[in-house]
């Protein structure tokens, strides 16, 4: 990694401490990068601005002797993604990237979240199609969780990211005042939760973990758990959580989708509510890759895992975890996953019609020698966004953004 862009993540950390209300250790940033420049990343990475100009050139490079790559017209809204020598790399709305001078836009004002609305939570990877998403659309978003750490049976923590991505992504939250999540992902659930050295460990890197970032707090990915080590999970919980609230920070836990006959799961709702500041129940999964076909997150099925969560968790609580993804189904193995882009493409190269569920509320089709497709669009969105308002919910949380269909973003504008 060379000087400049160690320079550039060491100051992106020294400045989340103060933004985001973290507790790094205290730094002098490099001199390597001016505090000028620092300022400027800091201030604009993730602002929108609008094009002043009748017609300006989107550039190659931060200068009039890199060539056009485009002209973007009067009052075309960008997302700004860096700062240098007066110019800014932007991005449009349709994906392409370049600079532009900084005199030439007008950087927009920012809002801070309004706390009294439900809660938007985002999934993302910090790259590709996902991080696109973010930028483009993450001023709807209330919250966000980017992939972060991995926990081993033992405690130890590894981060799972690019070092200058994940900055980046804290500055751009920062700048609109959205909560940000370290999602803690681990396979190992199991030998964590007996081994008390190792769960000692694990609190201790995880509190280190978050203030070094400066997140709002962290959220648990645990998998591979038995039903018999249900209250040791509870216990980890609750002590990893007393720890986290006395620094100030937030504890958050995904949990599978349970129904009433639900009797072979390790996460107790009711138990684990006690200690967590809310559970994302992730609703999907009705249908899976290696299950016959069906809807993923069926509007009946849907329900009726809400019910039961409110069966013992209050609604302020629960946040309704909703897929993003669907599944091809062929006539036998296993199904593929896909993003709503890739089943409408799927379904106009075989030059079928997409045909929709009534009961379901869910969008599918049929092609080929027995494929079939089951996704989430907008619609079926929508539904469980009723759902989500039915019940009084704390909110939702999409898994994972860069697969939705682009017409959730005009759904949860509006969503109160």
């Amino acid at each position: 990694m060379n000087q400049g862009i160690i320079a550039a993540i060491l100051s992106i950390i020294f400045y989340l401490t103060s933004l985001l209300g973290g507790s790094a250790p205290q730094a002098t940033a490099p001199k390597a990068y001016s505090s000028l420049e620092q300022q400027t990343v800091s201030s604009i990475m993730g602002r929108r601005a609008v094009v002043l100009g009748d017609k300006i050139a989107l550039r190659s490079g931060p200068d009039t002797t890199y060539p056009a790559v485009t002209a973007l017209n009067k009052g075309t809204e960008v997302t700004v993604l860096q700062a240098e020598n007066g110019w800014y790399r932007v991005r449009s709305s349709g994906g392409r990237t370049g600079w532009v001078a900084g005199n030439s836009v007008a950087l927009q004002s920012t809002s801070r979240t309004d706390s009294t609305k439900p809660m938007i939570l985002g999934y993302y990877a910090l790259d590709g199609d996902s991080f696109d998403a973010v930028l483009d659309h993450g001023r709807i978003l209330t919250s966000i969780a980017p992939s972060s750490w991995n926990l081993s049976g033992s405690g130890e923590i590894t981060g799972a990211f690019n070092a200058k991505l994940m900055g980046e992504s804290l500055l751009f939250a920062g700048n609109h005042g959205l909560e940000t999540y370290a999602v803690i992902n681990s396979s190992e659930t199991s030998l964590l939760l007996t081994d008390p050295a190792a769960q000692a460990k694990a609190v201790s890197s995880i509190i280190s973990a978050l203030e070094e970032w400066g997140v709002h707090g962290a959220h648990l990915n645990l998998g591979g758990a038995s039903r018999e080590l249900a209250e040791e999970l509870t216990a980890f919980a609750a002590r990893l959580a007393e720890a986290l609230h006395g620094k100030g920070l937030k504890l958050s836990m995904a949990v599978p989708a349970q129904m009433e006959d639900s009797h072979d799961s390790a996460y107790d709702y009711r138990a684990l509510q006690e200690h967590l500041d809310f559970l994302v129940i992730m609703a999907f999964g009705q249908h899976h890759s290696d299950t016959p076909p069906g809807p993923v997150a069926g509007a009946d099925w849907v329900e009726a895992v809400v019910r039961h969560a409110l069966d013992g968790v209050p609604a302020e609580k629960v946040v309704l975890g909703l897929p993003t993804f669907g599944y091809d189904w062929p006539s036998e193995g296993r199904a593929e996953s896909l993003s709503h882009i890739r089943a409408m493409e799927v379904a106009a190269a075989q030059g079928v019609k997409v045909r929709w569920h009534s009961q379901y509320k869910a969008p599918y089709f049929t092609y080929g020698d027995g494929h079939e497709v089951w996704f989430e669009n907008r619609y079926s969105l929508q539904a469980k966004l009723q759902i989500a308002e039915d019940y009084g919910l704390r909110g939702v949380a999409l898994w994972h953004l860069g697969q939705e269909d682009s017409g959730i973003w005009d759904l949860l504008k509006s969503y109160s």
